[in-house]
């Protein structure tokens, strides 16, 4: 567990899109924040911007660590243990928490302990039918998912200034379009009851 003994300082980016929904989302004492959405939606991003906002101790942990790989409730106490030796009473940031089978009573430990929680993960409908069992009452779920649309606009002028041989212009505007054309492609599609 030495990945959430010594976790990384919150240093932002050099170039970083300010998330707007960061100064809007408010979290009343005893609830997790839930962040959801798309692959590639900017989850993460505005998780530690909202880390870096809140300032104080806080913990970060990225579920996806290779070093956490296998971890399951059977290793929660642990978890626990390790932050109240290492961090008593700081905010915890988990990212990907689909990662983790039954996080939801991670989650539910931490609350209890009176710790601020924020989580993020990739799957909108697997978080939505696992938070409804164990966390009711207990988060405050957002939507990601439309924030990814604002960085095109931000985008576009800037990769319209770049040579274009640059390496760069290609992999960010297949970033920026990534999510509005998985939009449009699921729109046209049937469900099975549909067809």
């Amino acid at each position: 567990m030495t990945v959430l003994a010594t976790p990384a300082a919150a240093v932002p980016p050099r170039h970083e899109v300010r998330r707007t929904l960061v100064d809007s989302l408010q979290r009343p004492a005893g609830h997790a924040l839930v962040l959801t959405g798309a692959r590639r939606s900017g989850k993460s991003t505005l998780q530690q911007q909202l880390r870096r906002r809140a300032g104080g101790a806080a913990v970060f942990c990225n579920l996806e660590d290779t070093r956490l790989y296998g971890l399951g409730p059977e290793d929660f106490p642990t978890v626990i243990s390790v932050l109240d030796e290492h961090h008593a009473g700081a905010a915890v940031y988990l990212d990907e928490v689909q990662e983790a089978p039954e996080w939801q009573r991670l989650v539910r430990a931490l609350l209890d302990a009176g710790r601020s929680v924020c989580v993020t993960g990739s799957n909108a409908a697997l978080l939505g039918r696992e938070l409804g069992a164990k966390l009711t009452g207990r988060h405050l779920s957002e939507e990601v998912y439309q924030i990814s649309l604002a960085f095109m606009p931000w985008l576009e002028p800037t990769l319209r200034k770049m040579p274009k041989p640059l390496s760069v212009t290609d992999p960010s505007d297949w970033a920026s379009t990534s999510i509005p054309l998985n939009i449009a492609e699921a729109n046209g599609k049937l469900t099975g009851a549909d067809e």
